[in-house]
């Protein structure tokens, strides 16, 4: 199947550069319909136990984009100008996402994107009828002010970013027939809150970052994707930590509910409540602790 060999393409990636996959104690496994893709224990695993760890070349962050060539000068010269379509760190990520998935042939990444979702279920790509469906005029108005702001980003600020970079640096750096259109954008973006992995505030890999980025104002606005740590599912059932560690140089996550051998291993997305996981998830779970009336 091309899903299998996609993964077995990403691991291979992966030990290329330095990352002894046989060593996880996690494998992929497709769990059928309705659960999809997860990892599955390899062997008894632990109560404290670090289940993911992953090195800092393979996280694909905010800062680092000011270090990607001549992406990373336009980036550079649009924090410098205060340039109105640069917002938040999270548009610096998706530009740099979608310019190495779109533009850049040579991308270091590009056996990490065949094996993302094809599409995804976040309530900013709802249909004014599936919409209606919600049943709850509160679901549907934070679900249409989902899609408005989706839409603002794609033209306020994607939109507005590659018509200021080809300006300056000549059509050629983003190609015309290669700008994504909305459909494309919004898969960019979903990825970026469906698969983000989340550093404390105020934490950078890139000191130099710290003279050309934007400032980090909260953990939710420092957001990295990090290829094979991104396939754990969550679990409202299960506790976790995660962040970097600045001693072994990696994003580790470590588990504190065990699991047997053969077990679906689920991490937490953090304690949100059925309405969070939906409108930026695309999922619900049930029971779930964290639901509220």
């Amino acid at each position: 199947m091309d899903e299998d060999r996609d993964v077995s393409s990403l691991l291979l990636w992966l030990d290329q550069n330095g990352v002894s996959t046989s060593m996880f104690c996690c494998a992929v496994h497709d769990f059928g319909r309705g659960e999809g893709r997860g990892l599955i224990a390899k062997r008894d695993i632990d109560e404290g136990e670090v289940i993911l760890s992953m090195p800092q070349r393979f996280l694909m962050c905010y800062d680092l984009a000011f270090e990607s060539g001549r992406l990373g000068e336009i980036l550079k010269q649009c924090i410098k100008e205060r340039a109105v379509f640069i917002t938040c760190s999270a548009v610096v990520l998706l530009v740099h996402f979608l310019y190495e998935h779109m533009v850049n042939k040579d991308s270091f990444w590009k056996s990490y994107f065949p094996v993302l979702p094809k599409c995804y279920h976040n309530s900013s790509s709802f249909t004014d009828k599936l919409m209606e469906m919600l049943q709850n005029n509160s679901h549907i108005q934070e679900a249409k002010r989902l899609r408005e702001e989706a839409n603002t980003l794609y033209f306020h600020s994607l939109i507005s970013f590659i018509n200021y970079a080809n300006e300056h640096l000549g059509n050629d750096f983003w190609p015309r027939d290669l700008i994504p259109s909305f459909e494309q954008f919004l898969w960019g973006w979903q990825t970026l809150q469906t698969r983000g992995c989340y550093f404390e505030a105020d934490f950078k890999l890139n000191a130099s970052s710290d003279k050309t980025g934007l400032p980090i104002k909260s953990s939710a606005d420092n957001c990295c994707l990090i290829p094979f740590i991104d396939f754990a599912n969550h679990s409202p059932h299960v506790d976790c930590s995660a962040g970097f560690n600045k001693e072994t140089n990696c994003y580790e996550i470590r588990t504190h509910t065990p699991f047997k051998k053969g077990e679906q291993v689920f991490i937490s997305y953090g304690k949100h409540g059925n309405s969070t996981l939906l409108h930026f998830y695309g999922f619900v779970t049930s029971p779930n602790p964290f639901d509220s009336i």
